[in-house]
């Protein structure tokens, strides 16, 4: 029977709990679906959602559930609104609230909180930064560091909020949005790209969701984000039937169709056939409803166009504003709420709302608000008074508002903002536009680097100035940087003759300075040298230093230009020694750099890899990343040269990520062209070939001539490699002729890779005359290509092959190229083979092969499987199999050098580490490293296995250090939760807690003047982290409850048994921690990796073990030793003490048996002992030594004795120990490789180099009958 239900009751759906939050969103569960989703992604890496759809479509709605949703779930929701012109405006509060929630958690941002500040350092946060004191625009370098810190800020506290839980950024109305907000999002999710892989960075784990309206054109900057490999796009369209059915049921929706028509069926007809209400209606009808000073209020706020305080509003709109104003306003759906710097602000909730309300303003009413609006910030010095005046009609007063605007922009890190509201009063003032501020336009656009927009304004200022020589200085400096020489060479010339005609000495010396760098440009070497010549004297005279230096340095690469090294390096040198003494880093930093170019020049690559690192750190000690760039792409190609490719790869990669910040195309085209070298090096033309498309497109439409080429030579060379030989003749052939014209050296790497193609077409006279022709070159590395090519020359047209190949062999080593000696050992193994020179050929086949494993040894795990894949790998097993096949050498080596003798361990080692049982290399390893490192202060990180003695090594490193009369304070981190660690390590104040009772020191008070063991370090807290990361950067802490700052002078010696550098890269450890704890490393090794040091060990241990019971120590026989020796101990020395412990305590006699092992069974089960073994020879006294003879001594007789030579020996071990792990792994290639501590890749590899059968054993066996 039905219950009856009381009037205008809303019935309850089937299911629905009453106490559970409807939705604010009802039939949008799909777009919320994909956006959860998307925030599970961003626990593994950052994550952009944009939230596209038509105005009304629901987007505030969706982001209002999902961040309820988050927030429910224990989430961090990080909020803000973009606005036209407004520098970084939503980050403004999402700044503000990531600081609060850090605060609120006890935690310390990581980052330095000054870079979130302005430029000129008067404000904490930018945003707070209205009216600049500078008098121009910034320098560009510096204006790019301070910007590229500013960035980096918002990213690390973004990071540092994301190593508690992943945040939630929202930004609403994103198409609104100002460019630099665009460019730090860019910055946030940079690392598109295939040259990106490799890179190690800590990902910033966040989901950022932005809406947009798609019925609005989108930027060119924010059409690239939605391609961005880390975006998704949720499209908001309309709602689908069951969306439309789950809205109508929804509890809102009904009440208010019930309150509308009282639940009358002819009521609800006539509402569905009623016409739906337009935006503009709606808000009509809602403003209506508003008291009259609300509305004003709401008016006022639509004209100042961003949020703001019921202060401000209420003096813009000249209304007083009551409780119902406020309540009537805050309810109207209309305006939100938000706190920024502990303010309450109101703003639109929807932009649509905000612009229709401006719309419906009459003109004369908003001039008035935008009167008041300029006569309110141009009063207070802050705000956008240029906007408003330019929007009341008042010009005049709007230019100089702009220019103070602009600077205050600038001074907030928005350059295109300060720019654009320059070009709008531009545009309203036409010609009567004062030249300074063009000037500034021109000055703004040049630290961009948009130098086509500042000729446009330079030039401008050149017609109103004409007699002004720094006018045609900054036009021919503009004209320079964007390529255009000729005419730049035109500019400064006359820009020096005014400098000339009006006395201006410094003006003329700069701009001769840039005359020669210009003409060096252009390869006019002594023109070049002529104006720096000059301007070097000059500025000497002036005592105009950076300019001096400036100029030498275009006579050093005047002198690099004319293969003049040593002259180049003298010049460097004496640049480098000047802004040394001057204090000039930046200049200090380039005269490294280049030194060290001059250095490789000259083949001293150990001179110039301390150059290029010494650069670094001067460059970072100044904050300049353009110089660190520059000199880590140096190091790459350095290491590049040497084919330490891992290296080269690490390094490119640094420079990678420096030059995608800092938005270098020129430079990231470079790097991109020799990575994608390096990947076609190691056997990847794939790789390469997406590399070298993302280098042509990083360059564009202005790709210069030279990298033109370059990249054309990379593309042929690709082709080659992929068999493509028609096309990869073409490619190189126009490389050649691009690089002929530039006078290039590098045209005869074409010429060599093109004569050997001919030769591989049989085409030997075409070859011949290819090389004939060949441009001249001294370098050695030339020379060695060339010998290379000779001796196919030679084999191809059946010449004298064994002579081409020894000069191969002689110039390669003169190259000093290892990759050059490869390939020429290989063919003189192969012609010597063929004279049938059996030693000379197993020599030079020895010689190859020790080269391959070498390089082999530096190439990037990643790179591995296609290393031994590539061409010369398969020469190299071809020439292997013929020299093989010519049978062993006939002529042996009857004796070696002496191996170098072990580590032994020392009388005095005993005498200073007595509690350190063992004598194997390792320990005395161990001991040697202790004696280094305890006399200094260094922080020491302890690592080693759980039971290795981490303990014993901190207590020996402290009793051999100068605080040995001090305490030694110990702490087991992992022993305690994290509030009383906190009170442990640094007390605590009476009443600090419930019962705290009395004031208590901590450790680090304990041990002040010695030192304090943290064991277990990898197990504290965040928050304990954070405090210890403090103590170790200011020395100073205060208690638990106090305020007093404690200072102390103690040294930390921590211990973990954890992977530090994993839990750093998965974000449980702090990286800035990590780094201050690992001042020194001591690894301590696990017992099973010194099982020779068992007999002392339980000597130690059993001594230890007698004096507690008060009785004489057992003794261990050799038969126990062995047994002791097939466990892995796990648990290591401190397992061993257990078992040890427990054993002497059943065993009657002094010597300890296998029997009294019986507890320990399944532990110390020897081997069954086969068939064929007799009792005699079980107890052969032979079997009884322990340990049996060193299995390098076995190996050694075996290759002096036998027909085994070292190569064969180790193949030999190398086979035996994959068919022994393929075995135990049941024919698992992927098992095997973990047992054998290798990537499956390379096992795989080599199971194919050895020929062995990959089948599981069960599938190998026959059936029994």
């Amino acid at each position: 029977m039905e219950q009856s239900m009381p009037h205008g009751a809303v019935p309850s759906r089937s299911g629905r709990r009453p106490d559970v939050e409807e939705s604010l969103c009802v039939g949008r569960e799909n777009e919320l679906a994909q956006l959860a989703q998307l925030y599970r992604d961003a626990r593994e890496r950052e994550r952009l959602a944009l939230l596209e759809g038509p105005s009304g479509s629901g987007k505030s709605r969706i982001l209002q559930e999902l961040s309820r949703r988050i927030r429910l779930e224990g989430g961090v929701v990080l909020e803000g609104r973009c606005e036209q012109g407004h520098a970084f405006g939503p980050f403004a509060t999402i700044v503000d609230r990531a600081l609060s929630f850090l605060g609120d958690m006890s935690l310390r941002p990581s980052i330095e909180l000054a870079d979130l500040g302005c430029f000129e350092g008067c404000h904490p946060l930018w945003h707070q930064h209205e009216l600049s004191q500078a008098d121009g625009a910034q320098g560009s370098r510096e204006a790019r560091e301070r910007r590229l810190r500013f960035f980096d800020a918002i990213r690390g506290l973004l990071r540092d909020v994301a190593r508690l839980r992943p945040p939630l950024l929202i930004l609403h109305d994103l198409e609104r949005c100002d460019e630099g907000t665009l460019q730090l999002l860019d910055f946030l999710f940079e690392g598109a790209g295939p040259w990106t892989s490799g890179v190690s960075q800590e990902p910033l784990r966040a989901l950022v969701v932005a809406s947009v309206r798609d019925d609005l054109p989108a930027s060119a900057r924010l059409a690239n984000l939605r391609e961005h490999e880390a975006s998704a796009v949720v499209r908001v369209g309309e709602l689908d039937a069951d969306g439309v059915r789950q809205f109508l049921q929804s509890e809102a929706t009904v009440r208010r169709i019930l309150e509308r028509t009282g639940g009358m069926p002819d009521a609800i007809e006539l509402l569905l056939e009623a016409e739906p209400l337009r935006p503009k209606d709606l808000l009509e009808r809602r403003i209506e409803t508003l008291p009259d000073e609300a509305r004003c209020l709401l008016e006022a706020l639509a004209v100042l166009g961003r949020p703001a305080d019921l202060d401000l509003l209420a003096d813009l709109a000249e209304v007083k504003v009551t409780a119902a104003e406020r309540k009537g306003l805050e309810s109207s759906q209309l305006v939100e709420r938000s706190i920024l710097d502990g303010r309450i602000l109101l703003g639109f909730s929807r932009a649509r709302d905000r612009e229709l309300t401006y719309e419906r303003l009459p003109e004369d009413r908003r001039r008035a608000l935008h009167r008041r609006c300029a006569d309110r910030f141009e009063a207070d010095g802050v705000g956008p008074a240029a906007h408003h005046a330019l929007a009341a009609g008042e010009l005049e007063r709007a230019v100089p508002l702009a220019m103070d605007e602009a600077h205050a922009l600038a001074a907030r890190h928005a350059q295109a903002e300060a720019a654009a509201l320059l070009e709008r009063v531009l545009a309203a003032a036409g010609a009567s536009v004062p030249t300074e501020l063009r000037r500034y336009l021109a000055e703004l656009y040049r630290v961009a680097g948009d130098y086509r927009r500042a000729l446009g304004h330079a030039e401008a200022v050149c017609l109103a100035r004409p007699e002004s020589p720094e006018a045609a200085h900054r036009v021919g400096r503009l004209l320079t940087l964007a390529g255009e020489l000729e005419p730049a060479a035109q500019r400064l010339r006359a820009a020096h003759e005014l400098a000339g005609a009006r006395g201006e000495t410094v003006t003329r010396t700069t701009v001769e300075t840039l005359l020669a760098e210009l003409e060096y440009q252009r390869a006019n070497y002594d023109e070049a040298e002529r104006w720096a010549e000059d301007a070097v004297a000059k500025a000497a005279e002036l005592d105009e230093l950076t300019v001096e230096i400036h100029a030498r340095n275009t006579l050093g690469k005047v002198a690099l230009a004319r293969k003049e090294a040593e002259s180049a390096a003298e010049l460097f040198e004496t640049n480098r020694a000047a802004a040394e003494a001057a204090r000039l880093g930046h200049q200090e930093a380039q005269a490294l750099t280049n030194l060290g170019v001059a250095r490789l020049r000259q083949q001293k690559l150990d001179d110039a890899r301390e150059c290029f690192e010494r650069a670094i750190v001067v460059a970072a000690e100044v904050n300049d990343s353009r110089d660190t760039a520059i000199a880590t792409e140096n190091l790459a190609v350095l290491a590049h040269l040497r084919h330490d490719y891992s290296e080269a790869l690490e390094h490119y990669h640094k420079a990678v990520s420096l030059l995608k910040r800092l938005g270098n195309r020129p430079m990231l085209t470079r790097v991109g062209i020799n990575l994608g070298e390096l990947y076609l090096s190691i056997g990847d033309p794939s790789r390469a070939r997406s590399l070298c498309n993302f280098a042509q497109h990083m360059g564009g439409a202005n790709l210069p001539a030279s990298f033109a080429a370059e990249c054309m030579k990379l593309r042929g060379r690709i082709e080659l490699a992929e068999g493509n030989l028609g096309t990869g003749r073409a490619t190189l052939a126009a490389a050649m002729e691009t690089l002929n014209q530039l006078g290039a050296n590098q045209a005869i790497e074409l010429v060599i890779e093109l004569a050997r193609l001919e030769v591989r077409e049989g085409q030997v006279a075409a070859a011949r005359q290819l090389v004939g022709e060949a441009p001249t070159s001294d370098s050695p590395r030339h020379a060695a290509q060339l010998a290379l090519l000779a001796v196919d020359i030679e084999r191809a047209a059946g010449g004298d092959v064994l002579s081409a190949a020894r000069r191969a062999c002689r110039l390669a080593e003169e190259a000093d190229d290892e990759v050059f000696r490869l390939e020429a050992e290989l063919r003189l193994a192969r012609a010597l083979a063929e004279a049938d020179d059996v030693d000379g050929a197993h020599r030079a086949m020895s010689a190859a092969e020790a080269l391959e494993e070498k390089l082999t040894q530096r190439v990037p795990e990643e790179g591995v499987s296609a290393w031994v894949g590539r061409d010369c790998r398969q020469r190299l097993n071809e020439v292997a199999s013929l020299v093989s096949s010519l049978g062993p050498r006939r002529h042996r080596i009857s004796s070696l050098p002496e191996a170098p003798p072990r580590p032994t361990r020392s009388a005095e080692h005993l005498r200073r580490y007595p509690d350190i049982a063992g004598s194997s290399e390792s320990v005395v390893r161990l001991l040697e490293v202790i004696d280094k490192v305890a006399p200094s202060d260094a922080t020491v990180l302890v690592r080693g296995e759980s039971g290795t003695g981490k303990e014993l090594v901190a207590e020996a490193l402290h009793r051999q250090s100068k605080r040995a009369d001090k305490p030694l304070v110990k702490v087991n981190c992992a022993a305690l939760v994290e509030t009383l660690l906190l009170s442990e390590l640094f007390g605590h104040e009476r009443g600090a807690f419930t019962g705290a009772n009395a004031r208590k020191k901590g450790r680090f008070e304990l041990a002040d003047g010695g030192t304090l063991f943290l064991d277990e370090i990898g197990d504290i807290s965040p928050k304990t982290q954070v405090a210890l990361l403090r103590v170790l950067q200011e020395r100073e802490f205060e208690r638990v409850g106090g305020t007093q700052p404690i200072h102390v002078d103690v040294r930390i010696v921590a211990a973990t048994h954890r992977d530090l550098e994993k839990m750093v890269a998965e974000g449980t450890f702090r990286e800035d921690l990590y780094y201050r704890l690992r001042g020194v490393a001591v690894d301590v090794p696990a017992l099973r990796n010194r099982t020779e040091d068992l007999r002392e060990l339980s000597e130690a241990l059993l001594r230890r073990i007698g004096d507690e019971r008060g009785e004489p120590p057992k003794r261990v026989g050799t038969d126990v030793l062995q047994m002791l020796a097939r466990h892995r101990w796990p648990g290591n020395v401190r397992e061993l003490q257990n078992v040890l412990r427990s054993a002497s305590l059943f065993s009657d006699g002094p010597m300890l048996r296998t029997e009294d092992f019986s507890a320990f069974s399944e532990t110390f089960t020897p081997p069954a002992a086969s068939e064929g073994t007799t009792a005699d020879s079980v107890n052969d006294d032979r079997a009884d030594l322990l340990p049996p003879p060193p299995l390098e001594e076995a190996i050694y007789e075996r290759i002096r004795e036998g027909d085994n030579s070292l190569l064969e020996m180790k193949k030999v071990i190398e086979r035996e120990c994959i068919v022994r792990a393929m075995s135990e792994a049941d024919g698992n290639i992927t098992r095997a490789a973990e047992l054998l501590g290798m990537k499956r890749p390379r096992l795989s590899q080599l199971v194919k180099q050895h020929g062995l059968n990959t089948c599981k054993r069960g599938k190998s066996r026959g059936k029994s009958k």
